[in-house]
């Protein structure tokens, strides 16, 4: 998804619903990727996916390579061939945002 330059300093998580789908099956670990300005992913694993809709937040400072929070270009759900078995099915995601918590 691209974010357009937004400038993220008033908030301090990365938000989100989650859930995969029982019936097609679904990895239950993903990995995250914000890119800033310079476009080096900053990456983060989320596991523990279930077939029940769950509210994940991420620090932001958990994005270490992250240099410039006000010009955020970038957040990637990345499926990949080393977090995400099996490699087929859904994962439904809803409602993300960054928060001040």
């Amino acid at each position: 998804m691209k974010v357009n330059g937004a400038d993220v300093t008033p908030y301090n998580a990365l938000t989100f619903f989650i859930r995969g789908d029982g019936e097609a099956g679904y990895t239950k670990r993903i990995k995250l990727e914000l890119k800033d300005k310079t476009n080096k992913p900053s990456a983060y694993i989320v596991s523990g996916v279930t077939d029940k809709w769950q509210k994940i937040s991420i620090p932001l400072n958990k994005f270490r390579r992250i240099e410039d929070w006000k010009s955020l270009n970038e957040l990637v759900f990345v499926f990949d061939d080393i977090n995400s078995n099996p490699k087929a099915g859904s994962v439904f995601i809803d409602q993300v945002s960054f928060e001040r918590q």
